[in-house]
């Protein structure tokens, strides 16, 4: 769903619910169109961070010695890292500072093949034991204007739903955002 699709589609949900299409703030009129441009990149986070896939990016024969994963700053959430090496998919992140990754760090309680570990410091992503150089790795990204929403029609949907419901929120309608956020929540599950 492109950037303007997902503009049109926010302004069609909040037309529904009557919202105008400016807004006086003391002397500055602000339309409605750059509050829903501000509140998009935070509606896929949201989602995301609930762990819906919703800004969906796939990585082929990433070699995770080499080279920089994902880029700095695209990354919100994973959903899967594959490799052959592995023998099972890894759908969560170990935090820095749990103790599995402390005993990864040690030689006698690294994790092996059956028990893998992926960790994000920030700015890349490092898996223990090494995921050598064919892995898949699919994650939710930042929203980016330029690209849209890569995802299904009914996850791009509760992400205008989601949008909706943010700046319901900004213009103090908490019941039409609570509702708006059940809407995109319930279309996910």
């Amino acid at each position: 769903m492109t950037h303007t699709e997902i503009v049109n589609k926010v302004k069609s949900i909040l037309n529904e619910h009557g919202e105008v299409d400016a807004v006086s703030i003391g002397e500055d009129r602000v339309l409605l169109e750059d509050y829903i441009e501000s509140a998009i990149p935070d509606a896929v986070i949201m989602l995301a961070q609930k762990g819906y896939r919703v800004n969906v990016k796939t990585l082929h024969n990433v070699d995770f010695e080499d080279d920089t994963v994902i880029q700095d700053g695209d990354f919100v959430s994973l959903i899967l890292v594959r490799s052959p090496q592995w023998k099972k998919v890894v759908t969560k992140l170990t935090d820095m500072n749990s103790p599995e990754y402390v005993m990864a760090q040690n030689d006698f309680t690294r994790p092996g093949a059956h028990s893998p570990i992926v960790f994000w410091d920030g700015a890349e992503l490092y898996s223990i034991p090494g995921a050598g150089s064919e892995a898949v790795v699919v994650y939710n990204a930042k929203y980016n204007a330029d690209n849209g929403i890569e995802a299904e029609p009914k996850e791009a949907t509760a992400v205008c739903y989601m949008t909706a419901a943010l700046v319901s929120g900004m213009f103090g309608d908490d019941q039409g955002k609570q509702r708006l956020s059940d809407i995109a929540t319930n279309m996910l599950q």
